[in-house]
């Protein structure tokens, strides 16, 4: 298979020597050093030439009326056909990858856009002309003079898509329909043909088919061919994006340059570090290093889903970093990418990286990331890499990730591709959403099996996922159940059923308690039993930890707390569950509402978590007047439903915090809660959607949220960068970095509770910023607390757990 470019005199702009090589070490990955098609892509045909006096056509424009300063669509089209092709190399579908950059701005080449750059203030559809190449070229109109619905129409999705987004097929929302479109009128852009010549399609049909693999069932290949689509896509509009920034931005585009550590640069340090500890005689810290053995020596198997289940506390964040490093180098991957169910913990271990690898060799990517506003070069590099996620280690969120991977719009796909040949680590895998968890699971299916990834699922209490994948997955055990050291760190703590308790009751025996976490299930109890608390032992070392605090005032408490356990001070915490997961805190005593089970055993993990006491104590507790309660409505039940399955496992198993009693609980979870709430996996691989070339991108892209878009945003300027955010607001003065500073100062606040504090004009809208603002009265902020944070009416507040 080849393809012909058609010169024509004066299209090929010389690139400077700072973006000449796509392929150089260390080179910007647009840079071409001349505008021809790789060697493998003209492999066997000869160039043609075209008459010197035909137009020259532009992708580009720049300030300059001189249009030898633009850039032509030759080279834009050249350009971006080699990057996506090289982009989607890393999964076998290079072909593919250069066809759509080749003719994703075919209607570039019509009359009116380039008008349109030389200053017609006119909108120009650019992006159509691409897709109908694409039904031409592999299936032909048909009879009625519409588009087939066939292997063309389902490639022009990404053409169609770059700009605005992947559109829905038949049944568009905000954006018109795929078939709407090809099957439209648009400005005539023959143009183009005197650029270009296509391939012959068999060839790309054949890759399409290898790809697909035969011996799969009608849905696992529409699901695959589904992932393609969005991998294409992703591999089209990042390079779609960085030409056009090397051509427009040079700067920028040198920005991207990456400084920091390599894998291997890495590898070394971690092996320096845990060496650098002397041989430890506690049997907690021996269990971790053969633990992180056991992961070392599991590293050089191949590709594959691999499963890390070891016990809360057993050092698992640097045994499964010493893995995705060693796995890494020995299987030829190119990155590594840690997904974390909540920022304090992606903070938390985003931390630990830097400190070992140091600040330009960590992504953390996350809403509430502060970026340091006096290293302008460090900021920019780290918004670069964000972007699409080019560099060796990203520590991110599983919002980032699975929202990324099921978008619709092009700035959040970039990243997609760069998610092949990647070790991506799943932490606290249990903490993704039910109603998610099939969609996200077929989306690591199809990672690990046809885009050389491996994916490491993590959790002390890890569920069984058999019905949930796309294929019959067995995930390797790294850690096997001998060398798990369960014995030992359950024996760091004991789990008692006390039963119903009062209030009253409740409070007393924590109250008794000097260093003691109570975790319950919902905000409205947190803020009761905080009260009650307070007013039995007052406020010092008392805290409160809930969502209803914005993200700089948690971690600023949670900071607090460890400093007074580390001192031995009085430290009594009352939380929602957003403790649980990973937050690295050590109590003699903890108190957990009765929930799921693997709740429970997440708030045990905050007990003796070092082992340093004889044995730590574990309390569950029953407190009906705390409990959620069975909502009326669309309220959730998922809450109660949880408190019902634990309550249940913990009266019919023998050992209900045991292997047995986690597994029973998961198994019944799963046949209560639906798996696929939203009919994302079932769309897309569906069938005869793939037959009708009818998906629901958009209508996907949507509705995929992992956190409810239900609330309203408040900013809260809660101390003093808060009080400047709130300054810049005011005045108008705000750029991009401000606005994402602001968001470590929001809280999401449910509609019914929000009303209270509009009607009682605590809040106000500016037109500078897209959320609301709780306004300061007096130099004080009258519905914030500095101890339980935002404080409204707690009526309906049952259901909401953070």
């Amino acid at each position: 298979m080849g393809w012909g470019l058609r010169r024509m005199t004066g299209l090929n702009r010389k690139l400077p020597d700072s973006e000449a090589s796509i392929d150089g070490a260390g080179d910007h990955p647009s840079a071409c050093a001349e505008t021809v098609f790789p060697a493998c892509v003209m492999e066997g045909r000869e160039e043609t030439s075209t008459k010197s006096n035909l137009p020259v056509l532009y992708a580009h424009s720049t300030e300059l009326a001189d249009k030898a300063t633009w850039q032509t669509l030759a080279d834009h089209s050249n350009n971006v056909s080699a990057i996506s092709g090289r982009f989607a190399s890393a999964f076998g579908a290079r072909g593919l990858g250069e066809l759509l950059g080749l003719v994703h701005d075919a209607g570039k080449a019509s009359r009116l856009f380039q008008q349109r750059l030389e200053g017609r203030p006119i909108k120009v559809d650019h992006s159509t002309a691409g897709g109908k190449m694409l039904v031409d070229l592999f299936d032909g109109m048909g009879a009625d003079g519409k588009a087939r619905e066939g292997r063309g129409a389902c490639l022009a999705y990404a053409v169609l898509g770059h700009h605005g987004g992947l559109p829905n097929g038949r049944c568009g929302e905000k954006k018109s329909s795929l078939f709407e479109r090809l099957n439209g009128d648009i400005e005539p852009f023959a143009s183009f043909a005197d650029i270009v010549a296509l391939p012959e399609a068999m060839g790309l049909k054949n890759d399409i088919s290898l790809l697909l693999r035969c011996e799969q069932t009608l849905q696992e290949k529409t699901f695959g061919f589904t992932t393609l689509l969005r991998m294409l896509f992703s591999c089209l509009v990042d390079a779609d994006y960085l030409d056009t920034e090397a051509f427009l931005d040079p700067e920028r585009s040198a920005a991207r340059k990456y400084t920091g550590m390599s894998l291997r640069d890495m590898r070394e340090r971690l092996c320096s570090y845990m060496a650098s500890f002397p041989e430890s005689s506690s049997p907690v810290n021996q269990a971790r290093t053969d633990i992180h053995q056991a992961c070392v020596d599991g590293s050089l198997g191949p590709t594959d889903v691999y499963s890390l289940c070891v016990p809360t506390g057993g050092g698992k964040t640097l045994a499964s970093l010493d893995f995705a490093l060693s796995h890494a180098i020995a299987n030829g991957l190119e990155r590594i990418i840690y997904a974390i169910p909540y920022t304090s913990i992606t903070e938390q271990t985003a931390s630990t990286f830097r400190s070992l690898f140091g600040d330009e060799s960590v992504l953390e990517h996350h809403s509430n990331y502060e970026f340091d506003e006096g290293n302008e070069q460090r900021a920019l590099r780290e918004r670069l890499e964000m972007e699409n996620w080019d560099c060796p280690l990203v520590v991110t969120t599983n919002v980032q990730l699975f929202e990324s991977i099921y978008s619709d719009r092009p700035s959040r796909c970039r990243k997609n591709h760069n998610l092949a040949k990647s070790v991506i680590v799943l932490d606290e895998v249990q903490s993704i959403p039910d109603s998610f968890l099939k969609p996200c699971l077929y989306a690591l299916d199809e990672l690990a099996r046809n885009y050389g990834s491996t994916v490491v699922l993590c959790s002390a209490t890890m569920p069984s996922f058999a019905s949930q994948w796309l294929h019959d997955i067995k995930p390797v055990d790294l850690v096997p159940p001998d060398r798990r050291h369960a014995n030992l760190f359950d024996a760091r703590v004991s789990i008692e059923d006390v039963g119903k308790v009062e209030p009253d009751e409740l409070v007393s025996r924590v109250a008794e308690c000097d260093q003691v976490l109570c975790v319950v299930s919902t905000r409205k109890a947190a803020d009761l039993l905080f009260d009650a608390l307070v007013e039995e032992v007052g406020n010092e070392g008392t805290f409160h930890l809930s969502a209803l605090m914005v993200p700089a005032h948690r971690s600023y408490v949670i900071s607090a707390i460890r400093r007074r356990l580390s001192d031995g001070l009085a430290c009594r915490v009352i939380s929602t569950q957003l403790i649980e997961a990973g937050v690295d805190l050590d109590f003699p005593v903890v108190f957990r509402e009765i929930a799921g089970i693997d709740s429970v055993l997440q708030a045990a993990g905050r007990c003796n978590r070092e082992g340093r006491l004889p044995l730590g104590h574990v309390f569950v507790f029953d407190c009906p007047e705390y409990a959620p309660k069975v909502p009326r409505g669309n309220g959730s039940s998922w809450l109660p439903k949880m408190r019902a399955l634990g309550l249940e496992v913990m009266q019919t198993d023998p050992d209900p915090f045991g292997g047995s009693g986690v597994k029973q609980f998961f198994k019944r979870r799963f046949q209560e809660v639906d798996t696929d709430s939203l009919g994302i996996a079932r769309d897309f691989s569906d069938p005869h959607r793939f037959v009708a070339a009818n998906f629901p991108f958009e209508s996907c892209g949507r509705e995929f949220r992992f956190i409810d878009d239900a609330g309203i945003v408040v900013f809260v300027p809660w101390g003093a960068h808060g009080a400047e955010i709130l300054d810049g607001i005011r005045t108008g003065q705000l750029d991009i970095r401000i606005l994402r500073a602001a968001q470590r100062y929001t809280v999401s606040v449910p509609i019914w509770q929000f009303n209270f504090l509009k009607d009682a004009g605590e809040v106000s809208s500016y037109d500078t910023v897209p959320f609301w603002v709780l306004e300061p009265r007096n130099g004080s902020l009258p519905s914030y607390s500095n101890e339980k944070g935002l404080v409204i009416s707690s009526d309906g507040d049952d259901f909401l757990t953070l």
